[in-house]
């Protein structure tokens, strides 16, 4: 039963946090990269809440209080954190969008990744060569 009410909760953060935004349905579903419909489920509590819909929309709006999202408690916004309407004006007027950030954490892992296996690459031709 407690886990409901938590669901009901975060359904209903969103919802604040999407108006508070001041942006189109559209355009918050973009920025938190969560699918339109999805999003309109979840603002109207008909789809349960994933913990990458929670990661997203935090990344989204870093001001977020995590802990006011996910069990109502607390203030929407960090304290030391700018208003939700401000976040988004950042977001736009700077031309940061929450994909570009995505997209730079995606390189670097798979920068990470191709350095990897170069080094597997020249062990395992080490271990060729001493044959």
């Amino acid at each position: 039963m407690k886990n409901k009410l938590t669901e009901t909760t975060v359904n209903k953060n969103i919802r604040k946090i999407w108006e508070s935004s001041n942006l189109s349905q559209q355009k918050f579903a973009e920025v938190t990269e969560i699918g339109y419909r999805t999003l309109q489920s979840l603002i109207n509590s008909k789809t349960k809440v994933n913990a990458l819909q929670i990661r997203n929309i935090l990344l989204a709006f870093p001001n977020v209080n995590a802990r006011w999202l996910i069990l109502g408690e607390g203030q929407m916004k960090n304290i030391t954190g700018e208003s939700i309407e401000e976040d988004t004006k950042s977001y736009e007027e700077e031309g940061i969008s929450f994909q570009s950030t995505n997209i730079k954490e995606i390189i670097r892992m798979k920068d990470e990744t191709i350095a990897e296996l170069k080094e597997e690459v020249k062990f395992l031709r080490s271990l060729i060569n001493n044959k």
